[in-house]
């Protein structure tokens, strides 16, 4: 029978704390429990095909277990992948016990236990560029690129793969690597919208690339003016950061069309507000993240872009927590709304400030 158990932090609610008890991690988890609530299964992937994989699993182990135990060592094989599928074993444990049973392995079998191996070493080396040695990652991983050791499709260490290559090649201004990456993420995760989104990114940074290092040549050639240019194009493609930005930005002002001028005040306060967020994601000042947010989201001219707009629920859901005149936080609530439009992003951080505005008065 389906179940679904959605923690809410709030008191007396059943099972809330299920995924703390069974000792899961993250959302979404799936898994499989007998009626007395014991894990029986765990997909190794957050997917849906993984999820189907280890319900077919669970509908074949009886049977081959069965096998196996009567003497059947192919079955024992295949009794180790639908182990693995299930979550009861690691792929460490699955290569071990397959290369045991090798003499009675078919070559499928030796095939699918290696790529597993392979598929678990390369998204180790996609939480190590998270978490550690960003270039020891890459490096690995490029190896296994250029010797066509690749993940399979559309597993999480596919998308770990690509990833970390693709952040690699924008950060390090390789555009043939870019393309590489996007190359190889439209032909494995064709199916994930997400993905796809980032190849489209990915492509359009290359192209950025592209047209920065052939304004740099003319640059270094000795054709004068191009600063602005070679700025823009750095900016919309995430290539300077806004401290950088700012330490260029009056040379490159001083050559600048009008046009360019008003694209590169946008570009400004577009990178001020992604330094906001880092800081903010990784740990910064929050009350001060939260003044110099609303500082550009309703007095600042230009208006930061409201494609930017969406990463800003949170801090400004917090930032409404923290204010005690409600009257402040609708003028801030109706400058947003007169700045972008009711219908865009910047209503639904509107409609956080209203809804504080309202507790508040409830309140007094």
């Amino acid at each position: 029978m389906p179940y679904i158990s959605i923690a809410t932090n709030l008191d007396n609610v059943p099972h809330d704390k299920l995924l703390q008890e069974k000792g899961f991690r993250g959302f979404p988890t799936l898994a499989f429990m007998d009626a007395a609530g014991n894990v029986i299964g765990q997909p190794y992937d957050r997917t849906l095909a993984a999820f189907s994989s280890s319900r077919d699993a669970l509908m074949a182990i009886g049977e081959v277990r069965r096998k196996s135990d009567a003497g059947d060592m192919n079955a024992a094989v295949e009794l180790l992948f639908l182990e693995y599928t299930l979550g009861t074993i690691d792929a460490e444990a699955l290569q071990i016990g397959v290369g045991e049973l090798a003499d009675h392995a078919s070559r499928e079998q030796l095939a699918r236990a290696k790529q597993i191996g392979l598929d678990g070493d390369i998204y180790d080396l996609y939480l190590i560029s998270l978490e550690d040695d960003e270039s020891y990652a890459t490096v690995k991983m490029l190896a296994m690129l250029d010797a066509g050791q690749m993940p399979t499709p559309g597993s999480r260490a596919c998308i770990g793969f690509w990833s970390a290559l693709g952040e690699h090649a924008r950060e390090k201004g390789d555009a043939e690597l870019l393309r590489r990456v996007v190359r190889g993420m439209r032909a494995d995760m064709a199916s994930d919208n997400s993905s796809m989104q980032q190849a489209d990114g990915y492509e359009e940074i290359a192209v950025g690339i592209d047209k920065r290092d052939a304004l740099v040549a003319r640059q270094d050639a000795g054709e004068k003016k191009l600063e602005a240019q070679i700025l823009l194009i750095e900016a919309n493609i995430d290539a300077v950061n806004f401290t950088a930005f700012r330490g260029r930005l009056a040379a490159a002002m001083a050559v600048a069309t009008d046009e360019e001028k008003t694209e590169l005040q946008q570009a400004g306060v577009d990178l001020e507000v992604k330094e906001i967020m880092d800081s903010y994601e990784s740990g910064g000042d929050r009350d001060e993240t939260h003044l110099r947010l609303m500082a550009l989201l309703v007095t600042n001219d230009p208006a930061p872009s409201g494609d930017l707009l969406g990463m800003l629920g949170l801090p400004i859901y917090y930032y409404s927590r923290s204010v005690t005149d409600p009257a402040v936080l609708d003028k801030h609530a109706a400058t947003l709304t007169a700045r972008y439009g009711a219908d865009s992003q910047a209503a639904k951080l509107a409609e956080i400030l209203k809804d504080a505005a309202e507790k508040l008065r409830s309140t007094k």
